[in-house]
């Protein structure tokens, strides 16, 4: 069976916040930090590295709240192409109206349950968020502490997917 890859876009492929100014972190912690103002995409290309051993195995689902107003080809053009040739839906295609925001964890179990019931334990999540991830299911995610441009979530993420490759 094929394995599959929920990716998420902040946090994995660019940062989710933007440095503190002038490396004034004392600063930061008076106003809060600042939402990445751009580029964004930056660390797709590492991400096509990792998976390029992979991609043939593998399946894509974007798990990424760019994924509510764009279609899966305006997801797809986000992407390097040999990424992009393996993104097949978004989860938040998917998911029923809801009046708050869902847990990603929520959020991939309801797919995995309503939409790929048979998938089992053949799939990984690449994430920056891990709240409310039960203890259980922590080994199905990669979780990006700090984005792909970090040489360990890279090795983290190649290491999942040689274990999961291997099953």
């Amino acid at each position: 069976m094929t394995l599959l890859l929920f990716l998420d876009f902040d946090g994995v492929l660019h940062p989710l916040w933007a440095p503190a100014p002038f490396n004034d972190w004392q600063l930061e912690a008076t106003l809060g930090p600042t939402p990445y103002p751009g580029p964004f995409f930056v660390h797709a290309s590492a991400l096509a590295v990792v998976l390029s051993p992979f991609l043939g195995h593998l399946e894509i689902v974007v798990s990424s709240t760019w994924g509510k107003d764009r279609t899966l080809d305006e997801l797809r053009r986000l992407l390097p192409a040999p990424v992009a040739a393996r993104v097949v839906d978004a989860v938040h295609h998917h998911l029923p109206p809801a009046t708050k925001t869902r847990p990603r964890w929520e959020e991939i179990s309801w797919y995995l349950q309503n939409i790929r019931p048979h998938q089992g334990s053949r799939w990984l999540a690449l994430d920056d968020d891990d709240s409310g991830w039960p203890t259980g299911m922590r080994l199905q995610l990669v979780h990006c502490k700090r984005d792909l441009g970090d040489a360990g979530t890279r090795a983290r993420l190649e290491a999942a997917l040689v274990e999961r490759h291997m099953q």
